[in-house]
């Protein structure tokens, strides 16, 4: 399916949204991005070579000393690992919706400059979803955040972008070899002439900036939104 006008997009929502909570979307920019956590993405500082586990293992300790003055209680470490990539660490989580709508927003959130490179040129934007019954229990505990199958979280933290976005992540154990692969996932295309468009809408619909992160920030982006040209 090709989302491309406001007919093609309420047709995907007939299709696809479910009120049971046995899908989860994930909306992307791009179709250049693949299901690949942040850790496996992102690259050293000092060099060209990609984060290695070691590194992982490294940035967290780091995100663990220095957070405690800001929590305002203890976490284990998989609930800390949900924090930290909600401030935009490089973990190996990678974050879902339950809720099609916030997927949608976030495969349009942003401006799309195409590259000069012809080989690496945008072609559409995406939304992954996910469909088949699955375990993902607020209270499940995980002993360690290195897991041996991809596995599905929802933190228990009270986090009201985790709570407006309906938000959940997938764990995944070998985000620098692999990006992640199910028969059960299929694809939604968003045309790339109709991502302006389909952000009005869904500013219609009450999704937008201010809603997805709640707080002066997402206020303020959404003021900038309606009272400028800005994408």
């Amino acid at each position: 399916m090709t989302i491309e006008n406001k007919k093609t997009f309420l047709l995907f929502l007939e299709e696809f949204a479910d009120t049971r909570n046995t899908k989860i979307y994930r909306g992307v920019s791009s179709n250049k991005y693949k299901l690949i956590p942040s850790i496996g993405r992102d690259k050293y500082k000092t060099n060209d070579r990609y984060l290695t586990e070691k590194d992982e293992d490294l940035i967290f300790r780091y995100f663990k000393q220095r957070a405690q003055p800001y929590l305002s209680k203890n976490y284990d470490d998989m609930n800390l690992l949900a924090i930290a990539q909600h401030h935009g660490l490089p973990t190996r989580l990678l974050d879902w919706t339950f809720n099609p709508l916030a997927a949608t927003y976030f495969a349009v959130e942003k401006e799309i400059i195409q590259p000069n490179d012809p080989s690496k040129r945008i072609e559409h934007s995406l939304i992954y979803i996910y469909n088949k019954s699955f375990n993902a229990f607020i209270n499940k505990s995980f002993k360690t955040i290195k897991v041996d199958k991809v596995e599905f979280f929802i933190p228990n933290f009270n986090d009201d972008r985790i709570i407006n976005q309906n938000g959940l992540f997938t764990i995944h154990p070998y985000p620098w070899i692999e990006e992640y692969n199910s028969p059960d996932l299929s694809t939604v295309i968003i045309d790339l002439s109709y991502r302006r468009e389909l952000r009005k809408l869904l500013n219609r619909m009450g999704v937008n900036q201010a809603t997805i992160y709640p707080g002066l920030d997402g206020i303020a982006g959404h003021i900038k939104w309606m009272e400028t040209n800005y994408y």
